[in-house]
């Protein structure tokens, strides 16, 4: 399997975090896995930021904000109409995470694969 770059997952159940490596991994990306952002700092080889957000965690450090991050995709836990998911790249739909994860990654290895054969 060729690797197409590295995720960071902020997901705090490590069940559930599982089930998102797995899907990163499938999409051909190397994944890590911490609870929260805490002092974690965008930058060296991360490709996406995915954090699964709730109405307790919807927003991303000013470090995470700035031009040249990696792309941010939230995994809402609820319904997220109801929070101001505005710091995120994209935001998948609450139904068929599984699904819609895959398909971005694929979207951005596509990206990034078109980046360096150019």
């Amino acid at each position: 399997m060729v690797i197409s770059g590295n995720v960071m997952i902020v997901e705090p159940d490590p069940a559930i975090a599982a089930i998102w490596v797995e899907v990163a991994v499938y999409a051909g990306f190397a994944a890590e896995v911490v609870p929260d952002l805490g002092e974690q700092s965008p930058g060296g080889t991360v490709q996406a930021l995915i954090v699964r957000v709730s109405p307790a965690r919807h927003r991303l450090p000013p470090r995470w904000r700035m031009p040249g991050r990696p792309r941010c995709i939230a995994l809402p836990s609820g319904e997220p109409a109801s929070i101001d998911l505005s710091d995120f790249d994209v935001v998948l739909p609450n139904d068929r995470l599984v699904r819609s994860l895959y398909a971005e990654l694929q979207q951005l290895a596509s990206e990034r694969a078109d980046v360096t054969s150019s």
